[in-house]
């Protein structure tokens, strides 16, 4: 289940694309091994590609 908090509550409708984020807290050898994921779903919310994506920008 997904929930839209703030502005996006009251503007956001059902089929609408939405980027979800998540934050952590890390010590400084902990984000040396990190690498982030970037999960991109289908029209039904299926898994089609899973990147470890960093740069900024457009992702393709």
């Amino acid at each position: 289940v997904i929930c839209l908090n703030g502005a996006a509550a009251r503007s956001g409708q059902k089929g609408d694309t939405v980027i979800i984020m998540s934050y952590a807290q890390m010590s400084p050898e902990e984000i040396a091994e990190h690498h982030p994921k970037v999960v991109f779903v289908n029209e039904k919310n299926k898994i089609c590609k899973v990147s470890s994506y960093e740069k900024h920008g457009k992702l393709i």
